[in-house]
């Protein structure tokens, strides 16, 4: 094929059964000429065999590169420290009927320790939450993560400046992440209303050391935003951000919570002190995860079908809207065509998401009828385009 402007030539070369594609020829060859070895390639490396082996043997489609490609030059961030740490990743990706897997594993030159995952505040999730993830929080590694991203994304800088001012303000994050074992998020929706609860809990290992921590931090941050309440008889912030928003943040036992609204967090101290757990009594939730291994530095759950009847409805009629006025939207959508919610939703499952810590690295496994790296990905365009994420200056 022939160069054209705007075009990249691709080449192709069958070997055997397979069909080998590629910008450079010379590759290609030197790819065919690997191929007629009984061994050769990644087959010889002890690092890639080391990685395969903690993947399923038999996956649809499988992706290795080396930890040195994440900080090579040209990428549009920069590569925070950790990254030197990653010596490979290789990913693994599986159909099995109406599920996709996903399994990616990456080996780490100096492992770390492996932790656990208790998963206190769980009873707060309700029988049929939309959402429930918990996670070990690490406030330094998140900055750098912010740190990475904050010059292409505008909700990245925003948290880099309210981690620094944080450290500017005299508070020592590293001492604070000591502080905090992990944080769990919860999205319950209320049956007979239909209104959704947030609430966000994080385990203390010192509560006294905290409140004295949340204290200094109402009192330097946010003067003049914040009123002191009580509900079902623990002392609580109530912390308005705007007109629009609030939240309730107080401590009860080694938790610390965070939730949307007053009759939020009421329920959320009612549930914890029932100390039950209706969500692992639900079949489903117990089918789903026990797809994956038990998690040791994260996990989520997601009820497809709940999330799905709750937003396809409201996004159908802004497509057919949005198409009366967008005449080019229509080339590529016809709306005339979308089917009906059940009809889609009733063929949705659960996602479940878990990352454990094994001996060379850390594993994660997640199943559902698109995995949890793909929702994510689904989440972040969906967020470009309704301009949620902005590049930054």
């Amino acid at each position: 094929m022939s160069d054209r402007p705007g075009h990249r030539t691709v080449f192709g070369l069958r070997l055997a059964n397979w069909l080998l594609l590629g910008q450079n020829p010379e590759m290609l060859r030197a790819c065919a000429e690997r191929g007629r070895k009984a061994r050769a390639g990644l087959e010889e490396s002890a690092l890639f065999q080391k990685c395969l082996s903690q993947v399923p043997s038999m996956s649809d489609f499988l992706t290795y590169f080396k930890g040195s490609v994440l900080s090579q030059p040209g990428l549009p961030w920069k590569a925070p420290a950790e990254v030197a740490n990653v010596e490979a990743i290789v990913a693994a990706t599986s159909f099995d009927g109406p599920r996709i897997r996903d399994t990616v594993f990456t080996c780490e030159k100096v492992p770390g320790k492996p932790g656990s995952l208790e998963r206190r505040s769980i009873g707060l999730a309700g029988p049929n939450p939309l959402f429930y993830g918990a996670f070990r929080l690490n406030l330094l590694k998140l900055r750098a993560v912010a740190h990475t991203l904050a010059s292409k994304w505008s909700i990245a800088e925003t948290l880099q400046t309210y981690l620094d001012e944080a450290t500017s303000s005299g508070f020592n994050l590293e001492e604070v992440s000591q502080l905090l074992e992990s944080v769990e998020l919860i999205l319950n929706r209320d049956p007979a209303s239909d209104n959704l609860s947030f609430v966000l809990t994080a385990t203390t290992r010192d509560p006294i050391r905290f409140r004295v921590f949340a204290d200094r931090l109402m009192e330097a941050k946010f003067s003049g935003q914040w009123t002191r309440t009580e509900i079902e008889g623990v002392k609580a912030y109530v912390l308005r951000a705007n007109d629009a928003v609030s939240l309730v943040i107080g401590v009860y036992g080694r938790q610390l919570y965070v939730a949307t609204s007053g009759s939020a967090f009421a329920e959320a101290l009612r549930r914890a002190r029932a100390q039950d757990r209706p969500l692992e009594r639900n079949e489903q939730y117990r089918n789903t995860v026990a797809l994956v291994a038990p998690p040791t530095e994260a996990f989520a759950y997601l009820d497809t079908k709940g999330v799905f009847e709750r937003v396809y409805p409201m996004a159908r009629p802004m497509i057919v809207f949005g198409s009366a006025f967008i005449p080019t939207l229509a080339e590529y959508v016809d709306p005339a065509t979308f089917p009906e919610t059940d009809e889609i939703a009733r063929h949705l499952s659960p996602i479940v998401f878990s990352r454990r810590r094994i001996e060379y690295g850390v594993l994660d496994e997640s199943v559902g009828p698109v995995t949890g790296y793909q929702a994510s990905i689904v989440t972040l365009g969906v967020c470009g385009a309704l301009g949620l994420f902005q590049e930054g200056e």
